[in-house]
């Protein structure tokens, strides 16, 4: 009989070692689910590209925070009469959801979502959460890289999911892609406007809206 006992209480325990085991295991799949990405970019010299930042995740998160890094020489597209950085939300993203867009002191940009007067969790648990639009100077073709650091993703109860993740993304820089050939001089005469729409006296080479269309100043 004690034998038996033994026997038995050996085989509860390598049961439980089992269980613990699939439950570690369980535990850790879900924390390799949470992640952030950013998007590859091709942008042609001033020009104009998205930025597409997405979640993956096995849970619906609630509230969203990160900052993003670009090369000198590509800003995200700024509305000087709102006064605001613009950006476009994502998927997952409730519309009671309040996102703003800011540069910090470090020249990065931070994006901050969060609930607004009621409290409501994303719409799903993966998807796009914001997509930014990028704006090219004049640059030379290189493919560069920037980053989306400081990471902090929460859940409906205030848990972290993500909190100082990093990850990074390329950005290639194309040439213009002419849909009709302008030369420098001719520019002078006509209504140039940049891509941010700011008429511009004399355009060098770039891309432009000339009386109304897209151009290749060459």
């Amino acid at each position: 009989m004690k034998e038996r006992n033994e026997f038995n209480f050996l085989m509860i325990m390598n049961k439980l070692k089992m269980f613990i085991v699939c439950l570690a295991a369980v535990f850790s799949g879900n924390a390799m689910a949470q992640k952030v990405s950013a998007q590859d970019v091709t942008i042609e010299a001033n020009g104009t590209a998205d930025l597409v930042i997405s979640l993956e995740s096995s849970a619906v998160a609630a509230a969203a925070q990160l900052n993003v890094v670009l090369p000198e020489g590509i800003e995200v597209k700024y509305d000087a009469d709102e006064e605001e950085y613009l950006f476009t939300k994502g998927e997952i993203v409730a519309k009671k959801k309040h996102v703003a867009v800011s540069k910090e002191a470090d020249g990065s940009y931070q994006v901050l979502i969060q609930s607004g007067t009621d409290a409501v969790p994303f719409t799903q648990a993966s998807g796009t959460l914001v997509t930014l639009p990028l704006v090219a100077g004049e640059l030379a073709t290189a493919t560069v890289q920037g980053s989306v650091k400081n990471i902090k993703v929460a859940d409906f109860n205030g848990g972290k999911m993500i909190d100082g993740d990093e990850v990074s993304f390329n950005i290639t820089i194309a040439e213009p892609t002419a849909i009709k050939g302008l030369s420098a001089e001719e520019s002078k005469t006509a209504e140039v406007y940049n891509l941010n729409g700011q008429r511009v006296s004399t355009a060098r080479k770039g891309v432009f809206i000339v009386n109304g269309k897209k151009t290749a100043i060459k």
